[in-house]
């Protein structure tokens, strides 16, 4: 658990301070002025098969699919969701999240780029966090947020993009009424570019 902490923890500050350093970059010449479309799959299940986080459950945020659509000036409408049915009687681990937002993607150095936008998110259940189990002893939890988020990506070919991103939602939830977490790059998206 605190190697996931601290792994979230510099992660967090890696995107922060690639964002201050690199504000002045331009953006890369093969993405810029398309409209194109992007299909991403969180895959933090999949690479904890072969990458053993020491953690009993991995837990990989809210955001399971995601789409977005590019327009010509490198800003994207972005559409994402995510569920969980649980079988069981506890609900402990049944939600399902829905985002819809924008981001802007900018050129950091080769290969790298970094994301920063704006989601609306509305949440049932829960969060799908390690810092955010155990916290709905109530049952499950009802959350209508908006909040920056901000992302970093390496793209591996002009077609397939590794992406993680980060957001601060600020929101109204059905048990603790204010609500201000923050979603740590948790997720590994791989995203397929059409």
């Amino acid at each position: 658990m605190i190697k996931y902490i601290t792994f979230s923890i510099w992660s967090l500050v890696f995107c922060f301070v690639s964002i201050s350093t690199s504000s002045a970059q331009e953006d890369s010449l093969s993405l810029n002025f398309q409209t194109h479309k992007e299909i991403g799959l969180n895959f933090t299940q999949f690479v904890s098969q072969f990458v053993p986080f020491n953690i009993k459950k991995v837990r990989s945020g809210p955001i399971g699919y995601s789409y977005k659509y590019y327009n010509r000036n490198n800003t994207a409408l972005r559409f994402g969701f995510g569920a969980n049915l649980s079988s069981s009687d506890d609900f402990a681990d049944t939600r399902f999240s829905i985002r819809l937002g924008y981001e802007k993607r900018k050129h950091l150095s080769g290969k790298f780029y970094y994301t920063k936008g704006w989601d609306a998110l509305a949440v049932l259940g829960s969060f799908n966090l390690p810092s955010k189990t155990g916290n709905n002893s109530f049952g499950p939890v009802a959350a209508v947020g908006f909040g920056p988020v901000i992302g970093v990506e390496y793209h591996i070919t002009d077609k397939i993009i590794f992406t993680t991103e980060s957001m601060l939602f600020l929101g109204i939830s059905a048990i603790t009424f204010l609500d201000i977490s923050i979603l740590p790059p948790t997720a590994f998206f791989i995203h397929f570019r059409f």
